[in-house]
């Protein structure tokens, strides 16, 4: 996977998750994954981290959803 097929599935990772967690604002959402995406830097293989990325970031979602809905 090139750099640049990498960043186009963390976008694409971004598009999918704003699309499933509507809640929440779009920049936290992308902020999110790039903070997790840097997570792996410097990792040698990089073919499953946009894979990785959307997990953590969907599981980390689906937390902050469900406290705000308890909160509310």
């Amino acid at each position: 996977m090139t750099t640049d097929d990498e960043w186009a599935a963390i976008e694409q990772v971004v598009a999918r998750l704003c699309a499933r967690f509507a809640d929440v604002q779009p920049d936290a959402v992308a902020g999110l994954v790039r903070d997790i995406h840097a997570d792996f830097d410097g990792r040698p293989i990089r073919g499953y981290i946009p894979v990785l990325v959307e997990h953590r970031a969907h599981d980390l979602l689906r937390g902050m959803s469900r406290d705000v809905a308890v909160s509310a």
